[in-house]
């Protein structure tokens, strides 16, 4: 009777520890810490959702298997950069993907190498629907040690676009911080060979001795060999427009020479859909034979030589629309960057706001003047995080706005007149 009851703790125990080697043998899990033994199952994670490709045959690829079924809408955080995983104990080197559908039929929602250029744990986040499958899986691109890794739902990361809408790579954001929230709410999509887009954290652009963030695509092979074309899509979350109003977008962007020389096109494209195949496409600005302004170094630096141009975009009928930022460069390229999207918000378009004679100006006291022929209703101002930092009625013609009480840097103003209203930067110093 022992020998028959140890055989079969026997028998379970070896199933416990191989259960996660297949996705149909996957381990359900809920939020909180989970302990990952080593990565040896036999059925390697497909497709890739993350960069840096197939695990090489001679590593002999290998996965382990987990599902989660939320029970609450959100956004939901993987990640295996915790302190326990510190390359003596537990990997330091991880990957993970993250899918829905059906073993056999899966499609990627998330994934992710690594949290940065020095830090090679794992750190992904997924759109999460309650009462749905998503499947968690590691594979063993680089290391077939265990480790742990954490799911938690993150309560502050949304993806709500309100007006102004300034997605700066490199700013810190209270609605998520950049990489989370390009994985989270950005959908890229590369038509082409290699890697599409990527949030890229491991150089310094601006000559500060700090790495930035930027979104970018990097050429598909290194010299002798040609970059071949590249045709990849970034994708904004939705955003809501309507017909009364017009939408001036503003995308800041370089190009970088680093194993060759650079000429980037790509196209700014309205969707009504959040994929390349929607049905409603909108091009809206155009540009090509983009070269490498400035160095790395400077004077002047990546940053402060970048290109920003702006569009206008009036939708023909109310709904949520997307921004998308196709990169179609031909082939022989090399890097192309975006730093930062700006999207206002107008109730009359520009030429007829300048029917009020409008101008402003800020003096050498921070006081922000404004001048207009007729009066003035109001004026908000906000951060490039988006948070409104002054909201000022307002009733004559000619007004000073004391922005004193301000930290120095960057705003959106926007004033009106009657029912126009006109958004514009200004600089506290």
């Amino acid at each position: 009777m022992k020998k028959i009851t140890l055989l079969c703790f026997m028998i379970l125990a070896s199933y416990g520890l191989n259960a996660q080697d297949t996705c149909a043998g996957a381990v359900a899990v809920t939020t909180g810490v989970t302990t990952v033994g080593q990565i040896n199952g036999t059925d390697v994670p497909q497709p890739i959702c993350a960069l840096n490709g197939d695990v090489p045959i001679t590593e002999g690829p290998a996965g382990e298997w987990y599902s989660f079924t939320p029970t609450q809408d959100g956004i939901y955080v993987v990640s295996t950069n915790l302190p326990q995983n510190d390359g003596v104990i537990n990997s330091d080197d991880t990957r993970v993907h993250i899918y829905t559908g059906t073993c056999g039929n899966l499609t990627c929602v998330g994934g992710n190498d690594d949290v940065d250029g020095s830090n090679f744990l794992s750190e992904a986040v997924f759109g999460a629907t309650s009462g749905t499958t998503y499947y968690i899986a590691w594979d063993n691109r680089w290391s077939g040690a265990g480790f742990d890794f954490d799911l938690s739902l993150d309560p502050n990361l949304n993806c709500d676009v309100n007006f102004p809408y300034f997605q700066d790579w490199n700013q810190t954001d209270p609605s998520g911080d950049s990489p989370l929230k390009w994985q989270a709410c950005w959908f890229d999509e590369n038509l082409g060979t290699g890697a599409g887009w990527t949030l890229n954290g491991a150089n310094d652009f601006d000559g500060d001795g700090t790495d930035d963030n930027v979104i970018n695509v990097f050429p598909q092979t290194t010299p002798p060999t040609q970059a071949p074309a590249k045709d990849a899509w970034a994708i904004s979350p939705g955003i809501d427009m309507n017909t009364n109003n017009q939408y001036e977008i503003t995308i800041t962007y370089n190009a970088v020479d680093v194993n060759y020389t650079a000429n980037e096109s790509f196209d700014l494209v309205i969707l009504d859909d959040q994929t390349s195949s929607a049905a409603n496409q909108t091009v809206i600005g155009s540009y090509s034979n983009i070269a490498m302004q400035g160095t790395f170094a400077g004077p002047p630096n990546l940053f402060d030589a970048a290109i920003s141009s702006t569009e206008t975009f009036v939708p023909t009928s109310n709904g949520v629309y997307h921004l998308g930022i196709h990169v179609n460069s031909p082939a022989g390229g090399d890097v192309f960057f975006v730093k930062e999207i700006e999207i206002v918000e107008e109730t009359l378009s520009t030429e007829d706001f300048e029917a009020f004679n409008f101008d402003y100006f800020v003096d050498a006291q921070n006081n922000l003047n404004l001048s207009a022929n007729q009066a003035f209703d109001q004026i908000q101002l906000h951060n490039l995080l988006g948070q409104q930092v002054l909201n000022q009625k307002l009733s004559a013609q000619d007004e000073r706005i004391d922005l004193n009480a301000l930290s120095s840097g960057v705003y959106l103003a926007q004033v009106q007149i009657n029912d126009a209203t006109k958004t514009f930067k200004v600089i506290k110093k």
